[in-house]
């Protein structure tokens, strides 16, 4: 990546500190209108540059946004550090003791909207895990022992699916076995399909009649 003078971390994967210079975030906490920046970003930025005097000055916005962590108690040298010392935290709290899942699902967030996917992928793994421990290794359809199994045989499953609203909230998630997670999916997959109002289009509607005319009494021998 190259150098930018807005880099939360200059010359690595980080954050733009371009808006905090534009007192775009009036008080402390997680960053709600920062934006990440990367490689592919970086490249095509149009606010890109390098400026000692514009450094000095997103260094000293950034000094005053980190103060000190409200979840260790610290200072971190930068934002990321400074959410994932949150999402740890936040991790904790949540997670112990892990609670039961709820019949309903529920869409409860594990973490804020804004938290960075390298976090958000390695969050879902200390849930994933938790979850198989809290259910002690069984699928909760069916009862099955788990522990016989390989890994990819074990599936953490979200009660409120995703597209529904459904978080990765512990009290959403739980243990099944990969046929037990399979009728849901295949369930799921139905309803959408259903959910489809095929016959309110133009395709759908030339599909219906050469259905209706292969059903057709002349058609048949």
């Amino acid at each position: 990546m190259r150098t930018c003078h807005f880099q939360d971390r200059p010359g690595r994967a980080g954050f733009c500190l371009r808006l905090l210079l534009d007192g775009a975030l009036k008080e402390r906490g997680l960053p709600q209108v920062l934006r990440q920046c990367n490689d592919e970003r970086a490249e095509t930025c149009p606010h890109r540059g390098w400026d000692p005097d514009v450094r000095t000055r997103c260094t000293q916005a950034r000094s005053r946004f980190l103060g000190v962590c409200e979840a260790c108690g610290g200072r971190h040298d930068d934002i990321l550090a400074l959410l994932t010392c949150h999402t740890d935290a936040r991790l904790e709290l949540v997670l112990s003791p892990c609670p039961e899942w709820e019949p309903n699902g529920t869409d409860e967030p594990l973490l804020d909207r804004q938290t960075p996917s390298r976090l958000r992928h390695r969050a879902w793994r200390k849930v994933r895990e938790a979850v198989l421990s809290r259910d002690r290794w069984t699928c909760q359809d069916c009862a099955k022992d788990l522990t016989r199994y390989p890994s990819w045989y074990l599936e953490v499953h979200h009660v409120r699916a995703r597209v529904d609203g459904g978080s990765d909230h512990p009290r959403n998630l739980k243990t099944l076995c990969l046929e037990c997670h399979g009728r849901y999916t295949d369930a799921l997959a139905s309803e959408r399909a259903l959910a489809f109002n095929w016959r309110t289009t133009d395709r759908g509607a030339a599909l219906k009649g050469r259905l209706s005319d292969f059903d057709d009494d002349r058609h048949m021998p």
